[in-house]
């Protein structure tokens, strides 16, 4: 559900994207990504609030949304928010990016199913559609044609099927909560990946990007570790 309105909603949705920004930071500590850039600008701006570098040089748009106006991000949710416009906006402009939701709201079951589905597939779109689409269900059939429509695409012409198959192999939502136990996830992963105390780590690294003049720069492993032991020994 929504935040409540007024100047806290605000806040609390700032709150959840540092502490998203945060955990991408250690995992750069971790060298388990190549580079963060927070408030990337340009072509990329369009609602993205991280750019990740995975390990095999995919860039990963993602996009944080802690709240929605209903219990998942079903087809019709994600199109009123705006997000698929900005899905496929990004999406369409390079073929190996893939888009991220990050949300403490789930994924509606059957859409997070046919995005895994195509991930799980033999690259054939026309197969995908047969026995992982219209062979499963009405729901899937369905959620199927929401998607299209809500991308302007035709699934009876095969250019269009090919598009929004490739669209839902190249689409996560990731649950990412916005409580207490996300909060210790965090000061636990920090205890573990770097000296002092975690609270203070967390606090450094959530401001890391507008402390330093790093927004809408890549940050990189190297430069990261050098501030924290300048700063911080």
């Amino acid at each position: 559900m929504a935040f409540e309105p007024g100047g806290m909603s605000e806040k609390l949705g700032n709150r959840y994207e540092s502490r998203w920004v945060a955990k991408q930071l250690l995992r750069l500590l971790n060298e388990e990504i190549r580079s963060v850039t927070v408030e990337p600008i340009g072509p990329d701006e369009q609602g993205v609030d991280l750019i990740v570098v995975d390990k095999t040089g995919i860039r990963l748009l993602q996009q944080c949304k802690a709240r929605c106006d209903h219990n998942s991000w079903s087809v019709a949710a994600l199109r009123n928010k705006g997000i698929l416009g900005h899905l496929k906006a990004h999406l369409s402009k390079r073929l190996h990016d893939e888009f991220v939701l990050v949300s403490a709201i789930p994924p509606e079951r059957t859409f997070a199913d046919i995005c895994e589905s195509a991930r799980n597939s033999n690259d054939n779109p026309k197969d995908f559609w047969r026995y992982q689409v219209e062979d499963i269900g009405k729901e899937r059939r369905k959620t199927f044609s929401a998607f299209c429509k809500a991308l302007e695409l035709d699934p009876q012409k095969d250019d269009d099927l090919a598009t929004a198959f490739d669209y839902l192999k190249r689409t996560h939502i990731v649950l990412f909560s916005d409580d207490h136990d996300t909060l210790s996830g965090l000061l636990a992963r920090a205890r573990f990946t770097l000296t002092g105390e975690p609270k203070s780590a967390i606090s450094i690294l959530t401001t890391y990007a507008n402390n330093n003049d790093m927004y809408r720069k890549p940050i990189c492993v190297d430069q990261l570790w050098r501030h924290l032991k300048e700063k911080h020994g």
